[in-house]
C-alpha cells in the first residue's frame, strides 16, 4: 500500500504532467491560429506587435495581411507577432504560396487531398494546419512528395526553406515564360543547382531563376563591399522577404490574368555590353553591361531559331560548320563558345513573338533588310512581324523559316510609313524592337 508521501508524490508528478501537457497543448493551438483556416481573424482586426511603420517590410506585411496570406503567431496573453526578421519554413512557405494563389483567385480547386496523403504526413510530423496546403503543392506539381521528407524535425520544428527552394517553388506556382538565353548579374551563376530529390542527380535551375529575375519577382542579394550581386542559393529566407515575393508574385498573376500571357517588356532580352570573359568549358560569356556598367553571365539553352550578324540557322550540323568562324556553335542542346574574342562589342536579343522562340546576336552595328511575309497584333500599340531576310541565308536547305526574323513595330510607325506584307524593306532594330524603317527601292 501506498503511504501519504508516496500518494502526495505520485499526485504532484501528475499535477506536472498535467500542467506540462497543458502547456503543449497551448502551443500546439497557437500554432494552428498562426497558420491554419482562422476563421474567427479578420484581416482588419490583425495587428503585429513587432512590425513598426518603420520596418522596411511593413508595407509589404501588410499588405500580405490584408489579403489574407498571414496572420502571425498568438501567445499567451493575445499577443499576436509576425517574427519578421524570423526565417520562413517550408511549411509557411507552401502555406503563405497557396494564399496567394487563392487571393489573385488562381487557386486551381479546393477539393481537401490531405487524406491522399495521410501515411507520409504523420510520417514526417507535417502540422496539421500545414497539410491542406502541402497536399495541393503535392497535386500540382509545385513540390515533390518526396519534399515532404525533409520538412520538419523529428520534434515537430519547421525547417526553414533555402532560397533556392524559395525560387523553384515560386517559379512553378507563377508558371513563366522560360528563356532559351539566360543573362544573371549573379557571382554565384554557377551555383544555381540542386541535387533532385527523386534521382540524386544534380540540375541546374538557370531557367526558372532567370524567369524570377526578368519579372521582377527575385533580384539577389546587393554586396555593398564590391557593389556585386548575388544570388545565395543556400542562405535562408526572412519571412519579412517572403511576404515581399508573395506580393510580387501576386502582382504577375494579376497582370498576366489582365494583359493576357505576353509582356513587351519582359517577355525579350536585349543587352549590349563588351566582352570581358569567355568560359568554354561552362559554354558562358561575362561581359560589361553599357547601360549600368555591372558584370552580368549569359548561358545558352535549348533549341531555337540563331541568327548570328543576321546570318540565320536552324540545321544544327550547318549551324556548328559555320558558326566556328564567328564564335558561337550549337551542338545538340548546347550552344557553345570558341572564336569569340574578349573585349569584342556585342548585342544580343532574345524573345518569344509570333510563337515564335529566336535568339540574335550581333557583334556589328548593321542595317538590315529583308521582305515582309507575316504581321499581326501583339498589343493595343505594337504588332509582330515577320521579315525574311535577304542577301544572309547560309543554309543550303531552301526552308522559309530559315529565313524569318520575327520584331516588334508601333503600329503608328508602321501606319506612318504606308507599308505592307511583301513590302521589300531597310529597318534598324533596338532588342526586339524595329526603331526605323523603310521601303527598299
Amino acid at each position: 500500500m501506498e503511504n501519504k508521501y508516496q500518494k502526495m508524490k505520485k499526485r504532484t508528478k501528475n499535477s506536472i504532467f498535467n500542467t506540462i501537457f497543458l502547456i503543449a497543448i497551448f502551443f500546439s493551438i497557437s500554432a494552428v491560429v498562426s497558420y491554419g483556416e482562422d476563421k474567427q481573424v479578420e484581416a482588419k482586426d490583425i495587428n503585429f506587435s513587432d512590425v513598426s511603420e518603420k520596418h522596411w517590410g511593413y508595407n509589404n506585411i501588410k499588405w500580405a495581411t490584408e489579403k489574407n496570406i498571414i496572420k502571425g503567431y498568438l501567445d499567451f496573453n493575445g499577443d499576436r507577432t509576425f517574427k519578421p526578421e524570423k526565417t520562413v519554413t517550408k511549411e509557411e512557405a507552401l502555406t503563405m504560396l497557396y494564399r496567394t494563389l487563392k487571393a489573385v483567385g488562381r487557386v486551381k480547386d479546393e477539393n481537401e487531398y490531405e487524406e491522399d496523403y495521410r501515411n507520409i504526413f504523420d510520417q514526417n510530423n507535417i502540422a496539421p494546419w500545414a497539410e491542406p496546403y502541402i497536399s495541393y503543392a503535392i497535386k500540382n506539381n509545385i513540390i515533390e512528395k518526396i519534399e515532404v521528407e525533409n520538412m520538419v524535425l523529428e520534434d515537430g520544428t519547421g525547417i526553414p526553406a533555402d532560397r533556392i527552394e524559395i525560387a523553384i517553388w515560386s517559379e512553378k506556382t507563377i508558371k513563366p515564360r522560360h528563356s532559351k538565353v539566360f543573362v544573371l548579374p549573379y557571382e554565384d551563376f554557377n551555383d544555381l543547382k540542386i541535387i533532385e530529390k527523386s534521382d540524386g542527380n544534380v540540375k541546374d535551375k538557370i531557367a526558372e531563376i532567370d524567369a524570377l529575375y526578368r519579372n521582377g519577382i527575385m533580384k539577389g542579394s546587393h554586396k555593398t563591399e564590391d557593389d556585386t550581386i548575388w544570388f545565395y542559393p543556400n542562405d535562408k529566407v526572412k519571412r519579412a522577404e517572403f511576404a515581399a515575393v508573395c506580393e510580387r508574385l501576386y502582382d504577375y498573376l494579376e497582370k498576366k490574368k489582365n494583359s493576357g500571357n505576353y509582356d513587351v517588356e519582359v517577355e525579350k532580352i536585349q543587352w549590349q555590353g563588351e566582352i570581358t570573359k569567355i568560359n568554354h568549358e561552362l559554354q558562358q560569356i561575362e561581359f560589361i553591361n553599357n547601360e549600368d556598367g555591372r558584370t552580368y553571365f549569359i548561358g545558352f539553352q535549348g533549341e531555337n531559331n540563331l541568327s548570328i550578324n543576321n546570318s540565320v540557322f536552324t540545321d544544327k550540323e550547318e549551324i556548328k560548320k559555320y558558326l566556328l568562324d564567328y564564335g558561337i556553335a550549337l551542338v545538340g542542346k548546347k550552344m557553345i563558345l570558341n572564336s569569340m574574342t574578349k573585349n569584342e562589342n556585342f548585342y544580343i536579343k532574345e524573345g518569344k513573338i509570333a510563337d515564335i522562340d529566336q535568339t540574335i546576336i550581333l557583334t556589328k552595328p548593321v542595317v538590315l533588310k529583308g521582305k515582309i511575309v507575316a504581321y499581326g497584333d501583339m498589343t493595343e500599340d505594337m504588332t509582330f512581324i515577320g521579315i525574311k531576310m535577304t542577301g544572309n541565308n547560309k543554309s543550303k536547305k531552301d526552308n522559309s523559316k530559315i529565313l524569318i526574323n520575327y520584331y516588334q513595330i508601333d503600329k503608328k510607325l508602321l501606319s506612318n510609313k504606308r507599308i505592307d506584307r511583301e513590302d521589300t524593306v531597310k529597318f534598324i532594330i533596338d532588342g526586339n524592337k524595329i526603331i526605323e524603317i523603310m521601303k527598299a527601292y
